[in-house]
């Protein structure tokens, strides 16, 4: 129950960034990674960082520190490792990815006493697509099972936990691979519906979410690097600055 409660309140915390909408693993069919992750390029490392935004002064400024993230992707796009900070830049928690015949079969997830507090294990079909995760705590005990599904522009992913609930996800893309469509479907509180607008640069500049009956319309601002991915991004809701969020980006 605990575990499922913490990873609503990760998404609920994160569903104006949209940085890494879905776990590694749950994707279209031929995307790698880097590409779920909507990154143009050879990526080889990001690092973002997102604090609240002050706009007490009518201008987006860095307020209260967020989060922090490191991500490093294989040359073939697949992910590495994925290391969490604190504010002072050190090591809250680290996982890391391991591969069998190209394929992801586990990920391991540690704390920063080195002890592992998750492990999610992969199973694919016959094609080399990935239909199942099983996720599993410290003493290898079932936090839940994921059943994931692919369709011409979409994939489907439903969780249920060990206290017998069941999340069901969502995602659509375009003919280009963007997200465009996020929906979660579970109790009342967390049926959320998530829709993106694309620009011209293939990021999304506005989000539509729809929870609990109420309606609300996220903005985006951006600043690129040379080969297209964004280095800063600014999330306003009602005109007033929420977030920001910058990357440093190095590429292979």
């Amino acid at each position: 129950m605990m575990w499922r409660i913490f990873i609503i309140i990760l998404f609920i915390i994160n569903i104006t960034t949209i940085l890494f909408a879905q776990r590694p693993g749950v994707c279209m069919k031929g995307m790698n990674d880097r590409q779920k992750d909507q990154f143009v390029g050879a990526v080889k490392i990001v690092k973002t960082v997102t604090y609240e935004a002050d706009f007490s002064r009518r201008v987006a400024e860095n307020g209260e520190f967020i989060s922090s993230s490191v991500r490093t992707y294989f040359e073939n796009g697949e992910i590495d490792r994925e290391r969490i900070n604190d504010e002072q830049g050190q090591l809250l928690s680290l996982t890391i990815y391991q591969y069998r015949d190209g394929h992801k079969y586990v990920s391991t997830t540690y704390d920063a006493n080195d002890t592992r507090t998750l492990q999610t294990l992969y199973d694919y079909n016959e094609d080399g697509v990935c239909t199942f995760m099983r996720l599993t705590d410290a003493i290898a005990v079932t936090i839940s099972t994921n059943n994931i599904k692919h369709g011409e522009n979409c994939v489907e992913m439903s969780e249920r936990f060990s206290d017998g609930e069941t999340v069901n996800e969502r995602f659509i893309y375009d003919k280009k691979g963007h997200l465009i469509e996020h929906n979660k479907f579970g109790s009342a509180d967390q049926t959320i519906n998530t829709t993106y607008v694309i620009g011209k640069k293939g990021v999304a500049t506005k989000a539509k979410i729809k929870q609990n009956g109420t309606k609300q319309t996220i903005t985006y601002e951006y600043e690129f690097d040379t080969q297209g991915n964004w280095t800063k991004r600014i999330t306003y809701a009602g005109g007033i600055a929420k977030e920001i969020a910058t990357r440093e980006i190095s590429y292979y």
